[in-house]
């Protein structure tokens, strides 16, 4: 499961980076079209101007590509980063000087908890005044 999650994180990484070289030629593409002082900073011709506008819907779309898939990666190394603390612990166990953090983790669950309530109800009460 480790091996699968880390061959996506790389086909992750390779997306946005594929992505980003897409916003990259189409900002270049964007700039390159864009009238100039030379022009008055009118479009020349209607073509033009169209073309600048279907170059700069280019850019937006990859731009909400990106965005996109990078919320959904962020998700993924979230979720994947928990999953390998877990394994750790679990591998912790095996060696006896590692299982003494695991063993502690494990009794002093209770009393986080508890902590946590007193907290959340804490922090609560000072959000809402």
């Amino acid at each position: 499961l480790s091996m699968i999650g880390g061959m996506m994180v790389i086909v992750g990484w390779l997306l946005s980076l594929m992505i980003l070289a897409a916003i990259k030629e189409a900002a270049m593409k964007l700039a390159m079209n864009r009238p100039t002082a030379i022009d008055l900073w009118e479009f020349v011709s209607d073509d033009q101007a169209s073309q600048y506008q279907n170059f700069a819907q280019t850019l937006h779309t990859e731009s909400s590509r990106l965005a996109t898939l990078l919320m959904f990666y962020r998700a993924f190394l979230n979720w994947y980063t928990l999953l390998l603390i877990c394994r750790f612990f679990r591998v912790f166990e095996a060696q006896p000087r590692l299982a003494i953090v695991t063993n502690t983790i494990k009794q002093s669950l209770p009393d986080v908890g508890h902590f946590f309530i007193v907290l959340l109800a804490v922090w609560f009460s000072f959000a809402v005044a």
